[in-house]
């Protein structure tokens, strides 16, 4: 971190954390079914102010001074952009808040957003901790708080959550929602989520913004996990991006599949899943480290199986390198979220073995990524400290 860009007294910053999941991939996004997720110290951070006109700058996806218009609950492209695709996320989140807003009788206001990010390297490469969902809350909680709301108080919290899902699902036409709860709620937490068939039917005729808000979003649950114990990660980044659609589409032959044995082994690997997150739930909460590093060890297993199944290849050989570095040194590791690519992490439960794990690490090109958990989800800061802006 080397550059300290302060605001001015009509500007804001709000920043909102990105995240890394840590158990329960894949069979999260059943009913009922949790995953463990943190939030990281990597963060985007959203400049805001009062401006004539609707203005968007975002380095990350080098895009400068776009200009956007609201009329008639739309937002609409002023300027000439050759890659409208990469202004979905932004596009949707500014969208979908003065809806909300306006639903709201409050008086809407244009302004400037300037996004920074610290959620990549100094390439400007994306380490997959979920840029598109913070972006997506950062720029909705931004709104939302130049308009007057308070976005640090903890009952505004589901507002952002459920604004913030709707624009990311809008954006991609799927998803689980639970890099959207990292970047709302923050900390360390299980997460279930709302069904993606209801909210798809609820979006197809989507009339007013608040009315979904308010109806029963159903299963989604987000339970915070105070951490009592010396708990840390150790994060590498393979330096490959990973592609959770690909994987999703692999998975769901196993999920319909025209045979009995795939079809009971996915029962299974959701009833296995859910059993997996809670022995690791209780670990943290009465500090039985060896459950947790049980639970680590049955999920990989759990998903390498699935990964079988589908065929493909979630845990690459940099992953697997990843992993046995780790177990070398005593200590359990598992990949991140789809797999693929992107990152893994190893458990600690002291930081006695860290150095020697990334040094082990870089010699086999996997790059240690310096971060933390996170405590705080999306909020409102007077400064911030980033190199990759």
């Amino acid at each position: 971190m080397t550059d300290t860009k302060e605001k001015d007294e009509n500007t804001y910053i709000v920043k909102a954390p990105g995240k890394l999941s840590l158990l329960g991939e894949y069979a999260v996004l059943e009913e009922g079914s949790p995953a463990i997720v943190v939030a990281l110290n990597k963060s985007i951070y959203c400049y805001i102010r009062e401006n004539e006109k609707i203005v968007f700058t975002s380095r990350r996806i080098n895009m400068s001074k776009i200009e956007f218009a609201y009329q008639n609950k739309k937002v609409s492209l002023v300027s000439k952009v050759d890659e409208i695709d990469v202004l979905s996320f932004s596009k949707n989140a500014i969208e979908i808040t003065l809806r909300f807003l306006e639903e709201r009788e409050i008086e809407l206001k244009n302004f400037e957003i300037n996004i920074l990010s610290d959620l990549s390297n100094k390439y400007n490469v994306k380490y997959g901790f979920g840029s598109s969902a913070a972006v997506t809350v950062s720029i909705v909680g931004a709104i939302l708080f130049l308009h007057g709301i308070q976005i640090n108080k903890s009952q505004n919290r589901d507002v952002i959550f459920k604004l913030s899902a709707i624009a990311h699902f809008i954006s991609q036409g799927s998803g689980s929602g639970v890099d959207i709860a990292a970047s709302t709620y923050g900390g360390m937490f299980a997460y279930y989520s709302y069904t993606s068939d209801w909210l798809r039917r609820e979006l197809e005729n989507l009339d007013l913004v608040n009315v979904l808000l308010e109806k029963d979003w159903k299963f989604f649950r987000h339970q915070e996990i105070v951490v009592l114990i010396d708990f840390f990660i150790s994060v590498g980044w393979t330096g490959k991006a990973a592609s959770t659609k690909h994987f999703l589409e692999h998975v769901k032959k196993v999920k319909f599949a025209d045979n009995e044995e795939d079809l009971k082994f996915y029962t299974d690997f959701i009833s296995n899943s859910k059993k997996i997150v809670e022995m690791f739930i209780y670990g943290i909460k009465n500090g039985k480290k060896d459950l947790i590093n049980k639970s680590v060890i049955a999920n990989r297993n759990l998903l390498k199986e699935l990964a079988k199944r589908a065929s493909v290849e979630m845990e690459t050989d940099k992953l697997k390198y990843l992993v046995s570095v780790a177990k070398k040194l005593g200590l359990d590791a598992k990949f991140s979220g789809a797999g693929g690519g992107d990152c893994g992490y190893a458990v600690m439960f002291d930081h006695n073995k860290e150095q020697e794990l990334r040094s082990e690490w870089k010699k086999y090109g996997i790059e240690p990524v310096d971060v933390k958990i996170e405590d705080r989800g999306v909020c409102e800061v007077s400064f911030i400290t980033n190199e990759n802006s």
